[in-house]
């Protein structure tokens, strides 16, 4: 198989396995293996769920985590070396996004074990996770390179040459390998954003447990009641096991609400099942008729977290802290000669 062989989300099956571990870096796992993992029975196995036709009814398969939830070379960016030297073109899989799963194991070990973590760092670490899980999939990142017309990040470039005249970055807005830049430094943006993380680390945290062990997940995991205003409420809400789910709120009164709520697990299925792109991951096979009724049947669910969490993102990105895109532009400044 060669870099432009590439599988998408019609073939991540087992007979792949032989695939050379040189080459992992090219399965790009936009549904972390880590967090898969807390469905696997004692065979390292959970239940993958998907429709491989418009028509058809949704197909369970045992998947090791190892074997699902990615795509071939979802996050290649072409050009950028030349451009930006420091970010080579499996920067977001093999540097950022890995580091973002890797912060998070313990934090998330921390909830399995009842436990909110209280330290800034944890609670940072679980903050980009959450908020990598809403982005990090092909079709946010396929419709960013395809869609996006670089309007935000002209704003931003533009804005920061104009206040650091000793550096011109303009020419990253015509120069061809740009685009991929853009996407680069957009999805940092997104996910380091302090003033986002600052958000959501604020928010009051708690755990509610589902003692059916019926909680499912997906390639949407995120559940966003809204986005807060001055004049709504907002929690979201993610599976953390079968049992076990996050919820953090705008307040203590938000979140004491959501967890009384008697169809709560029901309701954040049914979301993360509509919202879905492609598929649902669970521990048993027992809701598959559940799933088969929601998974890709309301079209204006697909990617409604992503349009959900855009909407929060874009009112909370500023704050008292730098942007992201700004700081790498600054301490880039060598590389643009």
């Amino acid at each position: 198989m060669t870099d432009k062989q590439t599988t998408d989300m019609n073939d991540v099956s087992e007979s792949r396995q032989t695939v050379f571990e040189n080459q992992e870096s090219k399965r790009h796992h936009h549904i972390p293996r880590l967090y898969l993992k807390r469905w696997c029975n004692e065979r390292d196995k959970l239940y993958e769920f998907r429709r491989f036709d418009k028509n058809s009814q949704v197909k369970s398969c045992q998947k090791s985590p190892k074997y699902t939830g990615f795509t071939w070379n979802c996050y290649n960016l072409d050009g950028l070396p030349i451009t930006l030297p420091t970010v080579g073109r499996t920067h977001m899989e093999d540097k950022f996004f890995k580091n973002v799963d890797q912060s998070v194991d313990g934090p998330l070990n921390l909830l399995n074990n009842m436990e909110i973590p209280s330290s800034n760092e944890d609670r940072t670490s679980l903050a980009m996770f959450l908020v990598s899980l809403v982005v990090r999939n092909p079709w946010f990142f396929g419709a960013m390179r395809s869609e996006f017309n670089g309007t935000d990040f002209r704003k931003i470039v533009t804005k920061f040459s104009e206040a650091n005249r000793e550096m011109d970055f303009s020419h990253l807005l015509t120069s061809e390998s740009g685009f991929d830049l853009a996407c680069a430094l957009f999805f940092e943006e997104i996910i380091i954003n302090k003033n986002i993380l600052n958000t959501v680390i604020n928010c009051h945290w708690d755990l509610a447990r589902d003692d059916n062990s019926r909680l499912l997940t997906s390639d949407a995991p995120v559940w966003w009641s809204g986005f807060p205003d001055n004049n709504s409420d907002f929690f979201a809400m993610l599976s953390i096991s079968p049992s076990l789910s996050l919820i953090i709120g705008n307040s203590k009164r938000t979140v004491d609400l959501a967890k009384k709520t008697t169809t709560l697990f029901t309701q954040y299925n049914d979301n993360i099942c509509k919202q879905a792109f492609k598929m649902i991951f669970s521990n048993n096979n027992n809701q598959q008729r559940f799933i088969d009724n929601r998974l890709e049947r309301f079209e204006e669910y697909v990617g409604l977290s992503n349009y959900k969490f855009m909407n929060f993102f874009s009112l909370n990105r500023c704050g008292a802290y730098p942007s992201p895109i700004e700081e790498r532009l600054r301490d880039a400044r060598g590389n643009f000669a």
